[in-house]
């Protein structure tokens, strides 16, 4: 009898010491079997054990609960489940303070979102339940699947996720990749709910170059979406196989309902540098859509081919392709300037193809030659990366000091300093002498005129 009375007021001690535990950190812990150690002031949770309070359950092979501190040392195959944003933590340990409502994780944590197909990796893990934030320490690696089953991975030295917002901040080194392209920058916002990627600070995006073929063949659209991405995590890599572009800030859109390609937005001081076209261009406002190749550059747009010697500007510029064609389209006030030939070129509409080099002006163009001395317009201008270098089409009018000339089109010849003036029974006119033949050959550097079928000489 005395036995059983001993163990009775046991219980009962017991008892009322999980029960004054619990209602102090308003925390409910169950197990397999526990032990109290009234002398360490702990009780040990063996075999399924759950502690929940008002934010979090806490799962785990083995719990040792210190009752004055309300600290949990959570060990063996533990979970922590954030209630309200059904995320839940896991790891090999986890020490949870009940007071603090703050958790770390140390051993091989990782956060998981099943309904936000979300995975965060890192060394360690710490999540304050008075915040909305989750944190991710050194080599950390998140994992985004999509809704368009695209797959986002994200590196950087320190992540903070916002639980509420559903919004990773990575900082350090930060890195997104997305179908092999890559953003970079000093810090990166990720909205994992909308698939919106912010650079704030200095950036440099990597993208590979889609053709039309690309986007309507499924077969290899899923054979880019299988590339491996080994090459970007190498740093010997030169990413020359990617269209670079740098910025003071990047916005990053996956496919919405308002655009069915990822678009590229970048700001500040952009610069795009494409590699195999041998061209550069800048401005500070950038709307780049990977899925065309499509790029648009707005305020004080400036377009570099270092090959041809060649710098142009324009109020605004676009760059797209169609298959293999290529075009780089300027608009209004477009002033093309060859540095090397001292040539250029204006009008309201430039189009280059970046492959042949071939440039075509429109709206009412004007050339200019030696050092601005020769003044050619027409209906239409095309310059050429050959010894015809320029040709005018349709009303050619040509002006030089004491020298003016009429015809239907002319082609000027750079290396040898020569106006070839044909169609429409061409007229030259100099020193108030008026000259009209087949063919006219007008040398700038010497201003002899050769003519061919001389119709008339006028005194």
């Amino acid at each position: 009898m005395y036995c059983r009375l001993k163990y009775i007021f046991i219980f009962i001690f017991i008892f009322s010491v999980l029960l004054c535990a619990q209602s102090g950190g308003k925390s409910r812990r169950r197990a397999d079997k526990f032990i109290f150690n009234n002398k360490s002031r702990t009780v040990t949770y063996i075999g399924n054990t759950k502690m929940e309070d008002d934010d979090s359950f806490i799962k785990s092979d083995k719990m040792v609960f210190y009752i004055d501190s309300e600290i949990g040392d959570f060990r063996g195959r533990v979970s922590m489940l954030d209630k309200k944003n059904d995320v839940t933590i896991y790891s090999s340990i986890i020490n949870y303070d009940g007071i603090k409502k703050f958790a770390d994780a140390k051993i091989k944590p990782k956060l998981v979102s099943v309904s936000n197909n979300l995975t965060i990796r890192s060394v360690v893990m710490e999540r304050d339940f008075n915040t909305p934030f989750a944190i991710a320490k050194d080599d950390v690696h998140l994992v985004h699947i999509n809704e368009d089953d695209t797959k986002t991975d994200g590196y950087a030295d320190l992540l903070e996720y916002n639980l509420d917002s559903k919004i990773a901040y990575l900082i350090g080194n930060p890195k997104i990749i997305q179908e092999d392209d890559i953003l970079e920058g000093e810090i990166i916002e990720y909205n994992t709910d909308t698939g919106v990627v912010n650079v704030m600070g200095r950036g440099t995006a990597y993208v590979i170059p889609r053709s039309s073929e690309d986007n309507t063949n499924s077969t290899s659209l899923e054979k880019q979406k299988k590339k491996s991405t080994k090459v970007i995590n190498d740093s010997t890599s030169k990413f020359t196989n990617y269209n670079i572009i740098k910025a003071d800030r990047f916005e990053f859109e996956t496919e919405s309902e308002i655009n069915d390609n990822r678009m590229i937005y970048a700001y500040g001081n952009v610069s795009v540098y494409y590699p195999e076209e041998n061209m550069i261009l800048s401005g500070q406002e950038l709307a780049y859509n990977i899925d065309s190749n499509h790029a648009t550059l707005r305020h004080n747009p400036v377009a570099k081919i270092p090959k041809q010697k060649t710098i142009v500007f324009s109020d605004w510029l676009e760059y797209q392709t169609d298959g293999d064609y290529k075009d780089i389209i300027f608009h209004n006030n477009v002033l093309m300037f060859d540095y090397q030939e001292d040539m250029s070129m204006e009008g309201q509409s430039i189009v280059i193809d970046p492959d042949t080099k071939v440039a075509t002006s429109k709206g009412d163009p004007i050339t200019y030659l030696e050092d601005r001395e020769v003044r050619i317009k027409a209906t239409t201008f095309q310059r050429f990366d050959s010894h015809e270098k320029l040709r005018a089409n349709g009303d050619v009018v040509i002006d030089q000091k004491d020298i003016n000339a009429e015809s239907d089109w002319a082609l000027y010849y750079d290396k040898i300093k020569q106006i070839k003036l044909l169609g429409g029974n061409p007229i030259i006119i100099q020193n108030g002498n008026a000259i009209r033949a087949r063919e006219i050959i007008y040398h700038i550097d010497t201003g002899e005129v050769e003519s061919t079928r001389v119709s008339g000489v006028l005194e």
